[in-house]
């Protein structure tokens, strides 16, 4: 973490922020309601009503599926209190610190296990129709985060030994 101090802390923690938020309202978005108003959502909790029960096992299989989503919503409640108080909303109370029940604490955590559940319920309902599965895990390409940190300190190891050199 030297390296991102030293050259841009500024930059990377708004970049921190800026992912951290657009997880927030992606899982929150996964875990709405299944409509608003007369509008139907694209929501985890659509998915077992697609199933065709007349298929000898699909019943059983939307019933386990429709209760690891239930799991998962209730994962996400905190992370939905985020998303409707601070990120999609700006909720007055808490932005004049005057709210009665403050948001609960959010760490990185919950929201790297909320997306553990939901990839391996996608996983599971992908196995089961496609009999492959997807990987979730991890982003795949080049010039990463790993290059990104190595040319950072290539950086500030020339710009030492450029100042160490200079002549007085």
């Amino acid at each position: 973490m030297g390296s991102i101090n030293d050259t841009a802390q500024s930059f990377f923690v708004l970049i921190e922020r800026v992912l951290r938020d657009d997880l927030i309202a992606t899982i929150s978005r996964l875990t709405d309601d299944t409509s608003t108003g007369k509008y139907k959502n694209l929501v985890l909790a659509q998915l077992p009503k697609r199933f065709d029960i007349s298929i000898p096992g699909e019943l059983c299989f939307q019933e386990e599926i429709t209760k690891e989503i239930g799991k998962i919503e209730c994962h996400c409640e905190v992370i939905r209190a985020w998303r409707n108080k601070l990120i999609a909303h700006r909720d007055l109370q808490n932005a004049l610190s005057k709210s009665v029940e403050p948001l609960p604490p959010l760490n990185l955590s919950t929201i790297e296990d909320a997306l553990k559940m939901i990839s391996t319920l996608m996983n599971k309902i992908q196995l089961r129709y496609s009999d492959t599965t997807t990987y979730y895990e991890g982003i795949v390409m080049s010039g990463d985060a790993k290059s990104l940190i190595f040319w950072l300190k290539e950086g500030v190891a020339n710009d030492q030994h450029r100042r160490a050199n200079r002549i007085h």
